[in-house]
């Protein structure tokens, strides 16, 4: 009998630690998916920027330097955004790692 309850404790254990680790990664993928979504939308305000700056233009006056800035400002948010997703795989990674760990 005290068999059955250590095979239900080692189960229950397991158990807390698979939803633990999963808890912990979605936690971690939530809040890097939200900084994901936040810089999406500031470089879609830019670009939005950057096309309103380029439409309202005078043709005769319109330069490369009136967006450069702009344009510039995007291409450090595609890093950034590069960065997150790469940090996002990292705990994906991480966490079905631990998970076959938590399984073996």
């Amino acid at each position: 009998m005290s068999d059955l309850f250590g095979k239900l404790k080692q189960s229950i254990d397991k158990g807390t630690k698979v939803i633990g680790a999963k808890s912990a990664s979605l936690i971690d993928s939530t809040k890097v998916k939200s900084e994901i979504s936040s810089l999406k939308k500031s470089k879609d305000e830019l670009l939005l920027k950057i096309g309103t700056v380029v439409y309202e233009a005078d043709r005769a006056s319109f330069s490369f330097d009136m967006i450069a800035e702009p344009i510039s400002q995007v291409d450090a948010i595609n890093s950034e955004i590069a960065l997150k997703e790469e940090e996002l795989e990292s705990i994906k990674a991480e966490a079905d790692e631990k998970l076959q760990d938590l399984n073996k």
